[in-house]
């Protein structure tokens, strides 16, 4: 694909878009037909590599990249691409006037980080780019507040990729938040209808959640957290049998010593 063809947006043929951002690319490359230009020496240069094997080259020394992978260039970093003649890389590109936002993710200066990337951090990146890409499209008065807004987001997501701890999963933040929401609300007889509007997900997609986690039913783990508070209470001894199943949601008082009996193979009594 030819220079001239490639999709990209440069600040330079845009004077109406008032930003620190200077250059959005995304889309295929062949970096061997079509040789890049050195990217300017004034900017910070974040790249997501979403298929393909391309070759960065920085200081003379190449480093070969692979899918889900992603480079944060310092300023008065200059570097270049290379390629085969039948490769093609498909890639996100930013590159802003001004330093990262979030100071533990800056590079020493004509410095870079190179890191994988979670599938899903992969995918904020590319929503992101996107949103990024429809701000410059579409430039209004609040198109600088918005890019400097989306720039922040951008360092935190880089820099969360790029820290030592491996960030959560969808599905396991998911799991964690519903788990929090039930010892929240360890009062209520179904909680099945509240963690579907909390999470804004499916029952299905809920059973599917708890059964990988836990291997078993989202009501059972809640019955269990309930049982598990039910023996905490009974052994601090403050509260009588009766407020306990009050406290725990239970209408009925049998209901509770039934429920409990049946999970603990013991009857409720206070130690």
């Amino acid at each position: 694909m030819p220079f001239s063809a490639r999709s990209y947006w440069a600040a330079e043929h845009h004077p109406d878009v008032r930003s620190d951002l200077v250059y959005l690319a995304w889309g295929l490359r062949n970096y061997r037909r079509s040789p890049t230009v050195p990217p300017p020496q004034n900017a910070w240069s974040y790249i997501v590599v979403l298929q393909g094997s391309p070759t960065i080259v920085f200081k003379n020394q190449p480093h070969r990249l692979s899918p889900n992978q992603a480079v944060l260039a310092s300023v008065h970093h200059g570097f270049e691409w290379q390629g085969e003649a039948d490769a093609y890389a498909d890639l996100l590109v930013w590159m802003w006037r001004t330093c990262p936002t979030v100071a533990e993710l800056t590079p020493p200066t004509g410095g870079c980080h190179v890191h994988c990337l979670h599938k899903e951090s992969l995918g904020r990146l590319q929503a992101l780019h996107a949103v990024c890409r429809q701000e410059v499209a579409r430039p209004d008065s609040l198109t600088r507040r918005s890019l400097r807004a989306l720039r922040g987001l951008l360092d935190v997501e880089f820099a969360r990729a790029f820290g030592t701890v491996s960030p959560k999963t969808d599905d396991q933040a998911r799991v964690e938040q519903a788990v929090r929401r039930m010892r929240e609300h360890l009062d209520l007889a179904n909680p099945i209808f509240m963690l579907r509007d909390y999470l804004q997900i499916s029952s299905a997609r809920l059973k599917r959640l708890f059964a990988d986690a836990f291997a078993e039913s989202p009501a059972r783990y809640y019955l269990r957290l309930r049982m598990q508070r039910a023996q905490e209470l009974l052994q601090d001894g403050t509260l009588s049998v009766k407020e306990i199943a009050f406290k725990l949601g239970y209408k009925h008082p049998n209901d509770f010593s039934r429920a409990y009996k049946t999970f603990h193979g013991t009857h409720a009594r206070r130690f």
